[in-house]
């Protein structure tokens, strides 16, 4: 090539090398994703869920440590160990309305009605009268049964009137039962909150930073409240929550 020619053609061939690179370095306006604004909210809206649940569960803490060593045992003259067909047994609770195992028992008690007590006594009179007609009596082993029989239903029905006044007077004085459904409704409304959560679509790490906060807050929560969460993921939902927190990750790491 030409000196004269080399000059002429010179400028152009530069500007053909030079654009690659300027292309290569330069800055590119990509389009950002914005995180859900619902997911944010509730984000933002966590920790006075959680912490509504924390408060109720250490107010049922606090009663029950003061209140459940006052809940009276039912006296035994009142009780049986077995349910009856055609008796208004109840079943022995605790101050929570569970039934109530006692130590060293492996079922848990009935409390006999002043009806059935007040059965009892004409029951074993009627038979000790009957007995009395009898030629040849039943003997000492039974009639003694029936005298005990009589004594301890006459006690029952002595102490059960105070046994159900201390019962009553300890639920109404803790203010338990509504210190339990506290308890009950916080936890539920924290489990409906997480899977609020976990259902509400993210886009950003911030979002599945926010799914994996939510789904923490089920560790904090008190062994019994976190099984009742697993039952109702198990009963009332097709997709677990873990599953729903494992769905979020994938998506993240795919998109």
């Amino acid at each position: 090539m030409k000196r004269r020619q080399f000059l002429t053609h010179a400028p152009l061939a530069m500007a053909v090398v030079a654009a690659p690179v300027a292309a290569a370095g330069a800055t590119v306006d990509l389009p950002t994703q914005t995180e859900n604004p619902t997911l944010l909210a509730l984000g933002a809206d966590l920790p006075k869920t959680e912490q509504a649940y924390q408060d109720a569960l250490r107010a049922w803490q606090a009663a029950w440590a003061e209140w459940a060593p006052q809940w009276p045992l039912a006296p035994d003259v009142c009780c049986n160990k077995y349910g009856a067909s055609g008796y208004n047994r109840e079943l022995e609770r605790d101050l929570t309305g569970a039934g109530l195992r006692r130590e060293g028992e492996t079922c848990t008690w009935y409390i006999k009605s002043a009806e059935e007590m007040e059965c009892d006594i004409e029951r074993a009179r009627e038979a000790l009268a009957k007995d009395d007609k009898r030629k040849r009596s039943w003997g000492k082993s039974f009639r003694q049964y029936r005298y005990q029989e009589i004594q301890d239903a006459e006690l029952g029905l002595a102490l059960l009137p105070g046994y159900l006044a201390e019962r009553e007077r300890v639920r109404t004085e803790s203010n338990f039962d509504a210190i339990h459904v506290a308890r009950i409704k916080t936890r539920e409304a924290l489990f409906a909150f997480i899977r609020r959560v976990l259902t509400e679509p993210s886009h950003t790490s911030e979002g599945l930073t926010i799914k994996a906060q939510a789904c923490a807050a089920l560790n904090r929560m008190h062994r019994y409240d976190q099984c009742m969460a697993a039952m109702t993921d198990t009963i009332e939902n097709s997709d677990s929550m873990a599953g729903l927190l494992g769905q979020a990750m994938l998506e993240s790491l795919n998109a």
